[in-house]
């Protein structure tokens, strides 16, 4: 097997390269290497590099930032998708794609199936979401994987918790959004499976079985670290954030379910073997 990864020192990627078999040909370029915003001088490579899968992690995932220069999170998020979904079609090659629970705006507040139309309410989601439809418009062979809260090694939100929780003796932390904590170390098992034996192509919600409230998440974290701490819930609008986020987006996975090659243990399950063997608790 020959892949060509982008994204392969993020927090998935780095997880997924170390699960790999050794004798799979794989070339995971850096952001310096790869360069998104002006990828299209850097598609030749990969005619010479003939890949069996192009497997896109990559994404500017700063929510904020995408709000405050949404002209760069297009060229990445979504133009950057677009020619690599081109390339990978014309080529005969296949193509995973990770996008995002921000596709949706969270009014449903049931779990969201894959044929729910998304409705973003930021610019993030929209380069995500603008960035499934570019896909579509090629008959390739493709997979477009939605998932949320990804944490994993390298910064994210549950060593921020721990961070904060060093601080300050009562964490503020918002009441009001609900999804699926998901860890980066059983995304990429599921790539693998999926890499391994694919399904059919299409879009998969790919995240553990069950949901949390954001305070929920963070009790978990102190509760599996034994820090005592007050919680202190609160709307949504006490933090400015430019970027709005959905209330609610919950991810129904009974499609990836029915797939059956991987099956994710619970969120707090995951939660728990992260916090033992990449923090020493």
């Amino acid at each position: 097997m020959r892949l060509f990864i982008t994204g392969g020192s993020g927090q998935v990627g780095r997880a997924l390269r170390k699960r790999l078999p050794p004798n799979w040909t794989v070339w995971a370029p850096s952001s310096q290497q790869w360069n998104l915003e002006n990828l299209p001088e850097g598609l030749a490579t990969l005619d010479t590099l003939r890949p069996d899968w192009v497997v896109h992690l990559a994404a500017w995932t700063d929510v904020d930032g995408c709000e405050r220069d949404p002209a760069r999170a297009f060229r990445i998020n979504t133009e950057a998708t677009a020619h690599l979904a081109r390339w990978a079609a014309r080529k005969g090659v296949r193509f995973l794609f990770i996008s995002t629970d921000f596709v949706f705006d969270g009014a449903k507040r049931r779990p969201y199936t894959e044929d729910d139309p998304p409705h973003p309410l930021q610019v993030y989601g929209e380069t995500k979401q603008k960035a499934e439809v570019r896909i579509l418009e090629w008959s390739g062979e493709y997979w477009i994987l939605r998932t949320s809260w990804v944490y994993g090694e390298g910064k994210n939100f549950v060593l921020s918790v721990l961070k904060w929780a060093q601080q300050y003796e009562t964490l503020r932390i918002a009441m009001d959004q609900e999804s699926v904590p998901t860890s980066a170390e059983d995304l990429a098992q599921a790539i693998l499976c999926l890499l391994h034996d694919p399904p059919s192509p299409g879009v998969y919600h790919v995240t553990h079985p069950d949901s949390a409230t954001r305070v929920a998440w963070v009790q978990a974290i102190l509760e599996i670290c034994g820090i005592r701490k007050n919680i202190q819930p609160v709307p949504s609008s006490t933090f400015p954030n430019p970027a709005k986020r959905p209330v609610y987006s919950v991810l129904s996975t009974e499609r990836w379910q029915r797939y059956g090659c991987y099956a994710f243990p619970s969120w707090k399950e995951a939660l728990k073997r992260y916090l033992q063997e990449q923090c020493g608790f």
